[in-house]
């Protein structure tokens, strides 16, 4: 599966259950996800936090 994972505390909106992630928020992407591919989402520990959409 891609991993996204995120720069330090950009997490903390997605622990507050914000349904979006920013692209400015993205550390670095591991793979190539196409539009609307799942994807893991890590936080800067790469602890993971959710699966979402591309």
């Amino acid at each position: 599966m891609i991993i996204i994972q995120l720069k330090p505390k950009k997490e903390e909106s997605l622990l507050r259950f914000h349904p979006w992630v920013f692209s400015g928020a993205i550390l670095k992407i591991e793979g190539n996800p196409a539009e609307g591919e799942l994807v893991e989402v890590l936080d800067n520990n790469r602890i993971f936090l959710a699966i979402g959409h591309f």
